[in-house]
């Protein structure tokens, strides 16, 4: 059944999504238009998840010639929708050219115009959390859980600061759960001649998504010791003692499993990442190449994170 969408009884501006109605834009913008003087609402327009062709192209058709429709922001469909009709546009932003996706659609007179805003947006985000020369400073890398438009946009940004000499990831890890998504990203990436390594891998299942985001975690300010330095370090004869004083049963306990990694990492030495000094068997993940990376969990106060 084709899409029916109302026409506009006023100027409206409108939301395209999944599932617009719980978004907070719908109580921010009305705020916004009157901080602004803004003669405007809001209304949200819901598209399935890789909707048809024919229902982009709808929602594009009404918003070029409903007359009090002024404009949208898509989300999730950013890439779908520009696909399916690119060619109602009458003109686009060199952004959405290069990355086949509008996020930003407006009129400028009797032309619907449309834009690509996430290499700002995205990466105005990411300069808010990770200051400048964190990358260079600690060698990090960056993970991306899924190639859709964000992260494709996200890549864009990252490119042109590593094209200007600016601080970037010594290297992008880009996950999704379909193969089409990671070759349309890696075909751009190789039209753009990206600056910066990037690895691209197929994670259909959510524990393949768990493996990959747990071993980049490993390389966030590593440190390589011996498994003598380690235990030395995060005081383990102390813990001992304490609990030689409570619990002598468990002490053998203890060595046993001291010596068993001792047999197992001694030679090679373990990579260490900062902890609050715990840790449980069941946090332990086995990697690729064999090697275990374990994961300690904080419960803190309720509403606060795990950690």
């Amino acid at each position: 059944m084709s899409l029916q969408i109302t026409a506009a009884a006023r100027p409206t501006f409108y939301f395209i999504g999944v599932s617009t109605g719980s978004s907070s834009i719908m109580k921010v913008f009305p705020a916004w238009a009157e901080h602004l003087g803004l003669d405007a609402v809001i209304r949200g327009i819901d598209l399935a998840l890789d909707d048809t062709p024919e229902n982009y192209r709808a929602v594009v058709d009404f918003l070029k010639k409903d007359p009090l429709s002024l404009g949208s922001l898509v989300t999730t469909h950013k890439l779908n929708l520009y696909k399916a009709a690119s060619d109602l546009f009458d003109r686009v932003g060199s952004d959405t050219e290069l990355l086949d996706e509008v996020s930003s659609i407006s009129k400028h007179g009797p032309e619907l115009w449309g834009n690509a805003m996430d290499p700002i947006t995205c990466g105005l985000s990411l300069e808010a959390i990770v200051d400048d020369g964190y990358w260079a400073r600690t060698g990090g890398e960056l993970l991306l859980l899924g190639a859709g438009g964000s992260s494709l946009a996200l890549t864009l940004y990252l490119h042109r600061r590593a094209v200007a000499g600016q601080d970037v990831p010594s290297k992008v890890v880009v996950t999704n759960r379909r193969p089409q998504r990671l070759a349309e990203m890696q075909a751009v990436h190789e039209r753009l001649g990206i600056a910066l390594p990037v690895e691209y891998h197929l994670s259909p299942t959510p524990d393949l998504n768990d493996a990959r985001f747990l071993s980049a975690l490993a390389v966030l300010d590593v440190s390589h010791a011996s498994v003598a330095q380690v235990f030395d370090q995060d005081g383990f004869d102390t813990y001992v003692e304490m609990v030689l004083a409570h619990d002598p049963a468990r002490v053998a306990i203890l060595r046993r499993a001291l010596q068993a990694v001792n047999v197992r990492f001694n030679a090679r030495g373990v990579s260490t990442t900062p902890a609050h000094g715990d840790y449980g068997p069941w946090n332990t993940l086995r990697l690729a190449d064999g090697g275990l990376f374990g994961r300690g969990f904080l419960c803190g106060p309720p509403g606060e994170p795990v950690s």
